[in-house]
């Protein structure tokens, strides 16, 4: 018997998830190490002691309460919630999980609580909530123990892309409803590749215009401006297959011709976090360059260009990159003038 409660105790102390058992008058029977971490409690202390004296007399397990009083007065059902407890030693997020301790002949013996860690799964689950389907999941790993920085907002030097669809009214007036929407997502789908690709953040679309930036959270590795450029020339290259794909699909020959895409890159210091009303929130980024991003997308039109960035991304990028210098431009809605280049190819 002895032998047997010691691998009983070998085997609770080696587990990762918390464990506690409470008999049925609610007296703290068993805690392994992982629970009295998990808990900020000392085994030594509690064991022994009623559920009332460890666990009622403290605010800070409130939302634990609910569960295992629960489970004390329906140990024949199995309970499961997620908890937030906030106790001196951090915040815990935990799975809460208890079920039926049997005794002897059956009978109740008492209830079991199994408490795992997933404070990682809930950043996951944030994360991908906030960045959407587009982003590289390697980059949603590399942020999870950033996300008090992505709550608190940082200053940092990045680079924004805008794209925008030309050619898309023409278009939309020989669809169908359906037609439109199935060409839409077509067309926001091939675009997005590439900035996930080339570690890019997908931060928003606005209709057919696409908004990413490129920063150093996101590219550690790698140079933004690059990163943002090759991006661009990459989504240039997919132009061809979708206009081939709308001339098959939707049978439109000059109307699949005359789409083209206009992109604006800038580089420049912008405030990152997370923005918007806690039911709706999302990582962002705002700033003047992401207002002169936008600028020289506009711009395209009148100068008769493809991919137009600024001066700054110029200078980060010219090593790697063919550019045509396009001289000092003014810019609506900017004081100041702007010297700015076409993107051509990669060296």
């Amino acid at each position: 018997m002895a032998a047997e409660l010691q691998i009983h105790e070998r085997i609770l102390a080696d587990l990762q998830d918390g464990v506690l058992t409470l008999d049925l008058e609610g007296r703290l029977i068993t805690l392994n190490p992982a629970a009295a971490r998990l808990l900020d409690l000392v085994p030594a202390e509690v064991t022994g002691q009623t559920y009332a004296e460890v666990f009622l007399l403290d605010e800070a397990f409130e939302p634990l309460n609910e569960v295992l009083l629960q489970a004390l007065y329906e140990p024949a059902v199995t309970h499961e919630r997620e908890v937030v407890l906030s106790l001196p030693a951090g915040i815990r997020d935990l799975m809460v999980r208890t079920t039926l301790l049997r005794g002897e002949a059956e009978d109740p013996g008492g209830v079991i609580v199994l408490l795992a860690d997933i404070s990682g799964e809930r950043k996951r689950r944030k994360l991908k909530r906030l960045f959407g389907s587009y982003i590289d999941p390697r980059i949603v790993e590399r942020l999870i123990d950033q996300a008090d920085q992505i709550d608190e907002g940082s200053r940092q030097t990045a680079t924004i892309a805008f794209l925008d669809l030309q050619g898309f009214t023409r278009l939309a007036e020989r669809l169908a409803p359906s037609d439109i929407v199935a060409f839409l997502n077509a067309y926001l789908e091939e675009m997005s590749a590439p900035i996930g690709a080339n570690q890019g953040v997908t931060d928003k679309y606005i209709g057919d215009g696409i908004m990413a930036f490129w920063s150093p959270v996101f590219a550690p590795a790698g140079d933004p401006a690059v990163l943002a450029c090759r991006a661009a020339l990459a989504q240039r290259a997919k132009l061809p297959d979708l206009r081939e794909r709308i001339r098959r699909e939707f049978k439109v020959l000059a109307e699949a011709e005359a789409i083209e895409i206009r992109c604006g890159i800038a580089t420049g210091e912008v405030i990152a976090g997370s923005l918007g009303p806690q039911q709706a929130r999302t990582y962002t980024v705002i700033g003047d360059a992401v207002n002169l991003a936008a600028r020289l997308e506009a711009a395209n039109k009148r100068l008769g260009t493809r991919i137009l960035v600024s001066e700054a991304t110029h200078a980060q990028a010219a090593d790697r990159f063919a550019f045509r210098p396009h001289g000092t431009i003014e810019l609506p809605g900017r004081a100041r003038t702007e010297t700015v280049f076409e993107l051509l190819d990669e060296r």
